[in-house]
């Protein structure tokens, strides 16, 4: 670990995976969470916690609403010990997916709401795809690395900027809208 100090130390970027397996060393977990947003987390939320594993991690109890009536059967949570614009999507009590709306919250690699798109493929280049949103506007993805790519960081935009950004599993990460 002390590789990681000295990386950081010297301002050389993370990537988008803080360690491999996505969540933060045991000796940090101590300090309080670092909010930013990568493939596999936001803060000290885990996709994949249960509701009562985020629960404690946020230090407050997540009140989630019964699951919407869509073919999805999700439900979305917005902790309120977390910053502004964070939303929590629930899938059978367990966390799958986070979605990120307001700026100020950064993923590993500095990107955040309000970024342009200019930003993202500076940043990333030939490692991101770039598809059009249900609505028409760019949205660009970002592939995990571990050989399965099983969870994604997506840019949604309105044309020019960033307005949402989306981590978490391929398949709920993916979702637009659910009808």
């Amino acid at each position: 670990m002390p590789l990681l100090l000295v990386a950081v130390a010297c301002g050389e970027q993370p990537s988008p995976e803080r360690s491999s397996d996505g969540g933060a060393s045991t000796a940090t977990q101590h300090a309080p969470p670092v909010w930013q947003v990568d493939f596999r987390s936001v803060g000290p939320v885990r996709i994949g916690m249960s509701v009562a594993e985020a629960s404690v991690a946020l230090g407050e109890a997540l009140e989630v609403p019964p699951p919407d009536e869509s073919f999805c059967q999700w439900s979305d949570v917005r902790p309120s010990k977390s910053p502004p614009g964070v939303w929590l999507t629930v899938s059978q009590d367990t966390i799958v997916r986070i979605d990120v709306d307001s700026a100020g919250l950064p993923t590993v690699d500095g990107l955040q709401v309000g970024s342009t798109i200019e930003d993202i493929l500076q940043k990333y280049d030939t490692l991101i795809e770039r598809d059009g949103s249900l609505g028409g506007e760019a949205k660009f993805t970002l592939s995990s690395r571990e050989p399965e790519r099983a969870f994604l960081i997506i840019f949604r935009t309105d044309g020019a900027r960033v307005i949402r950004i989306t981590s978490g599993r391929r398949l709920a990460a993916q979702v637009e809208e659910c009808a």
